[in-house]
């Protein structure tokens, strides 16, 4: 099990990098174009149904619902900062990635049979409810011409409640933006 303690010089360089968010900030294709909202699916661990509203051309935020319908929701939303056109402009797809990072919070919510498989989010004991923190990190790439955002993401993490854990999370993805 991760403690919290050994998470802190990963979320720290983070962290120190949230004031420079806007420094590569040039306007995303699917912003520029009006489409702020975009939903779409994400697969992967946890595979999950996935929307993202952009708030400017570099920040959105990000809301996931994954489920098992015997065992498990799980439902978890992240500030994203993105860098878009910081990969340099070398080509016209190169140009259209947008890196990005954010923060996250995570709950998950279990029914008798699931806590004993998976303890990332239950722990050892009988609980239902599972909260933690999410460090998504990824690339986006917006295309100029069509409304869709196609993502690939790793995002570590650390369950909280009930008990401190290390989590380890990611999948590739595609949204429409509206």
């Amino acid at each position: 099990m991760i403690k919290i303690a050994y998470a802190l010089p990963t979320l720290l360089p983070i962290a120190l990098l949230i004031p420079f968010s806007s420094a590569f900030a040039a306007p995303s294709s699917a912003v520029s174009r009006g489409h702020s909202f975009g939903a779409g699916i994400v697969i992967g661990e946890p595979t999950a149904l996935s929307a993202k509203l952009w708030l400017a051309p570099d920040k959105a935020v990000d809301f996931g619902l994954a489920f098992s319908f015997d065992e498990y929701a799980l439902v978890y939303s992240d500030y994203l900062l993105h860098y878009p056109g910081s990969l340099g402009h070398s080509t016209a797809f190169i140009s259209e990635l947008s890196p990005y990072f954010g923060v996250g919070l995570v709950l998950a919510f279990a029914n008798d049979k699931h806590y004993d498989r998976d303890r990332r989010f239950f722990g050892r004991g009988h609980d239902s409810l599972g909260a933690g923190v999410r460090v998504p990190l990824g690339i986006e790439w917006i295309p100029a011409r069509t409304p869709l955002g196609v993502f690939v993401e790793l995002v570590p993490g650390i369950s909280i409640v009930p008990e401190t854990s290390g989590l380890l999370e990611g999948g590739i993805g595609i949204r429409y933006y509206f």
